[in-house]
């Protein structure tokens, strides 16, 4: 009687299984958009130095969503909404639309920031754009930031959450709002309620409607910039609307 030997054969290699080929997928779909928005990065900065990069239009902050800058912005999307987080006044504009996890958001907030406290005479407003494709823990984040806002604390959580951003876990998020000064119990049933999550979609929606592709996009009164702007790059910028960087 012979003798029955089993051979085990071995798995596939992970990379092979379904779970391992979704993975490599997702990774290199951001891979992807990282360098493709990267070199949009490069390529707007350029323009702008040179003096290339045109107003897309002329419009205000109750821009409709109609004119050229839209591109195919549906009706009704707005630049600014009444409930959006401003900081400073006066007759020039910025919005930018962010995403709190996103690297180059986080690598334009040293240099958007201080100009935040020492330019005069612009409203900066900043709405969210989570890319919840590729950031898993975006839309979170924009969660907490409006009950930060509800607040009246959303400017030194932001602070927080871009100097933290390598750790944005819902514990995380509860612990920038501990530090921020805010209401904790307060902030924890906001959070987990998804008080705002209408509010977090009326950005993403406007922004998509108003030809946003990636984060930082910004709106700065005619001109419609994508990507981390450089702060000799501001200079020039705000130069051509007569505002001084001092």
């Amino acid at each position: 009687m012979q003798e029955t030997v089993l051979v085990q054969i071995p798995g596939q290699p992970w990379w092979k299984r379904w779970w391992g080929i979704l993975i490599i997928l997702i990774l290199g779909t951001g891979t992807i958009f990282t360098l493709w928005f990267g070199a949009l990065v490069y390529s707007n900065v350029k323009m702008i130095r040179s003096g290339a990069l045109k107003p897309l239009s002329s419009y205000n902050s109750d821009f409709t969503g109609s004119g050229a800058a839209a591109g195919t912005a549906s009706k009704g999307a707005q630049l600014i909404r009444p409930e959006n987080a401003t900081m400073g006044k006066g007759d020039h504009t910025i919005v930018e639309f962010g995403d709190f996890e996103c690297p180059f958001t986080a690598k334009e907030f040293p240099v958007i920031r201080p100009l935040m406290e020492k330019v005069l005479g612009v409203k900066f407003v900043f709405r969210n754009f989570p890319l919840t494709t590729i950031h898993t823990h975006a839309y979170n984040v924009a969660l907490a930031g409006t009950c930060a806002k509800a607040q009246g604390k959303f400017w030194e959580y932001h602070d927080q959450v871009f100097l933290n951003q390598t750790d944005l876990t819902d514990t995380a998020l509860a612990h920038y709002a501990q530090t921020a000064g805010l209401d904790t119990d307060k902030f924890a049933t906001c959070f987990s309620d998804k008080t705002y999550k209408d509010e977090v979609a009326r950005d993403a929606q406007d922004g998509y409607a108003l030809g946003v592709r990636g984060t930082p996009t910004f709106f700065i009164d005619g001109f419609k910039v994508e990507g981390a702007i450089p702060t000799d790059a501001w200079t020039v910028i705000l130069g051509k609307l007569g505002i001084s960087v001092n």
